[in-house]
Formats: structure tokens, C-alpha cells, sequence
């Protein structure tokens, strides 16, 4: 048995001296140190010049880490192991940005480009109300007014939607001629009701989208009211003669349970062509006369209307008069 067991000995000796020690180069082996490579990297703004995008919250997965960009812009990840992972970048008025980083045995960089959110600065929705001589029905018809800014550029804003949800209703605006401005115009026929009174109560919803794609919202938009009142003119009517230095517009006294004022629009007609020659706005809701100059005015024919402005901007026009300047 003695002899048995040293001859075990003696060559399990044998096997070790032959097995040479197995490579350490794979970072996963626990002989490796298991360090892992560093993901770092810097966060800025989508278009040139590029800009760094401070306090930008940086998840990493599959390892739940988080890390948040500096002044510069910058952020850094130590040992992170290889393989396939998730970075996740959002920043506050920013729209998220997702990698996905296949890391092999050595340190990783990255640039990653954040796209500033559109930004509603202004939304207005107005009705406005405006009897006439013809067709004899009231004309009825809605406002929308939307400003949008963008820390990119207003230019970047591409599109703005609005919707109503109780009515099912989706539309565009129409952008202005001013960067960023967009309006809409809808009469009553244009909407899914039958009268445009229906339409208070239920709330408006915003949606612009910019270049690359990415939308903001604004919520929960009303319309504040419909002015059903409207002015009655006096005088001067039925193309009355108008001489001496001024022509003195005069309307019915009107009393509202609301801040109002009034204004007046006057238009020369020259061969059936209309043209705005004078607004006045912001007449106080106590007056009911308005005297201008005819000094301003060339012989002809002219004509006017009186509305009733709210504080939102909505209004209520009166049938046209005419008047003639000889």
C-alpha cells in the first residue's frame, strides 16, 4: 500500500509540471482584477456651434448607474464592464437620447447631441363676431394665435398642431411670415359643430414639432368667450354728406358685465375696392362718439364699423355705414 501511494504522488507531480498557468487576458476572469473600461464623454447642444449642456442626467445600463454632466459638459464612467450598454441622456427642456455601445477591452468616448424642445411662449384663441347688410346671418369665426420660441432658434420650429378632444378635431396652423408666429383662422361652418358657442368649455391642445423631429405640448386652452352684443350706429349712415373739419362717429351706449372698450375701422371705397385708411382702438366702453379729422380724408365715399373689444382680444363688429366726403 506504502508503495501504491507514493507512485499516486509521484505522478500527480508529474501532471502538475506539465499544466502551465492559464492566461489572464480575458477582463472578466476574477485573476484579471475585474477593472473594467472607463465610458466618458460630453453632452452638448444639437447644432453648431456646439455648446455644452450642463446638469444633463446620464443613466448607464445595464449596471443602473447615473452620472450627470458638469459645466463643460462632461461625465464619466469608471469600470464599467464589456458588452452591449444602454446610455440614456435627458436634460430639462431637451428631448432624450438613447445609445446603445457595444464595449470591447478599452475606454470609451462619446459626443452626444441633445435637441432643445420648442417652448410655447404665447397662445391666444379669440372668437370674433360681425354682423353685415349681406348675407343678413351673423358671421361667426374662431382665432388662433401661437408663439413659439426655441433655445435652437425659432427657425427650428417646423410645425404646430392643435386639437380639441371633446370634438375629435385636428388641425394645422399656418405659419406667419414672422419666425416662430402661427395662426389659424376657422369659421363656423369649418368646425364640427353647429354653433360656434358649443366650442365653450372645451379645451384646446398644442403640439409643435421642430427639424429633427421632437415635439412639445401645451395643454388645457380655452376659449373665454363669445361677445353675442354688437354695436348700433347713429351716425353718420346712408352715405351722409359729412362737411366741416371732422366727422363725429356716433353709436348706441352699450353696457356689458365686463372690461370692454371700443374700436372703429374706416374704409374708403374707390370703383368697389376697399381700403382701410384708419383703426382707432382702445375707446373707452363709457363713450359712445368719436370725432376725426377730415383733414385726413380725400373727397369720396367712405365707410365704418364699430367693435366691441374684450380684454382677450375678442370681438363684435357692427354693420358697415356709409359716407361721403364732398
Amino acid at each position: 500500500m506504502k508503495i501504491i501511494f507514493i507512485s499516486n504522488l509521484f505522478l500527480l507531480f508529474l501532471i502538475l509540471s506539465c499544466v502551465s498557468d492559464a492566461p489572464h487576458d480575458n477582463p472578466l476572469d476574477a485573476a484579471h482584477g475585474n477593472k473594467g473600461v472607463r465610458v466618458s464623454g460630453k453632452v452638448l447642444t444639437f447644432y453648431p456651434p456646439f455648446h455644452p449642456v450642463s446638469g444633463a442626467q446620464i443613466l448607464l445600463f445595464p449596471d443602473n448607474r447615473i452620472e450627470f454632466s458638469d459645466l463643460q459638459g462632461n461625465f464619466s464612467f469608471g469600470n464599467v464592464q464589456p458588452g452591449v450598454v444602454e446610455i440614456i441622456t435627458s436634460a430639462p427642456t431637451y428631448a432624450s437620447d438613447t445609445l446603445f455601445v457595444n464595449l470591447k477591452t478599452t475606454d470609451k468616448d462619446l459626443l452626444i447631441h441633445l435637441d432643445a424642445l420648442p417652448i410655447f411662449e404665447q397662445v391666444k384663441i379669440r372668437s370674433h363676431h360681425l354682423k353685415q347688410w349681406f348675407p343678413v346671418e351673423d358671421t361667426y369665426y374662431l382665432e388662433l394665435r401661437v408663439q413659439v420660441g426655441d433655445p435652437d432658434g425659432k427657425g427650428d420650429v417646423s410645425r404646430v398642431f392643435f386639437s380639441v378632444p371633446d370634438l375629435a378635431y385636428k388641425d394645422t396652423l399656418n405659419a406667419t411670415a414672422q419666425p416662430g408666429h402661427f395662426e389659424k383662422y376657422l369659421s363656423q361652418e369649418q368646425l364640427p359643430i353647429p354653433n360656434l358657442a358649443q366650442i365653450i368649455g372645451k379645451k384646446f391642445d398644442f403640439q409643435a414639432v421642430d427639424q429633427p423631429g421632437n415635439s412639445a405640448y401645451s395643454h388645457d386652452h380655452f376659449l373665454p368667450r363669445i361677445i353675442e352684443a354688437t354695436p348700433q350706429l347713429i351716425s353718420p349712415v346712408g352715405l351722409q354728406t359729412v362737411n366741416g373739419d371732422s366727422v363725429v362717429f356716433t353709436w348706441q351706449k352699450i353696457h356689458l358685465n365686463y372690461f370692454f372698450t371700443f374700436k372703429i375701422e374706416l374704409f374708403q371705397i374707390n370703383l368697389g375696392v376697399f381700403t382701410r385708411v384708419a383703426t382707432i382702438d382702445g375707446i373707452p366702453d363709457t363713450e359712445d362718439r368719436f370725432a376725426y379729422s377730415t383733414g385726413n380724408l380725400l373727397s369720396g365715399q367712405y365707410f365704418w364699423r364699430v367693435y366691441i373689444v374684450d380684454e382677450f382680444g375678442d370681438t363684435s363688429g357692427s354693420k358697415e355705414a356709409a359716407f361721403q366726403i364732398p
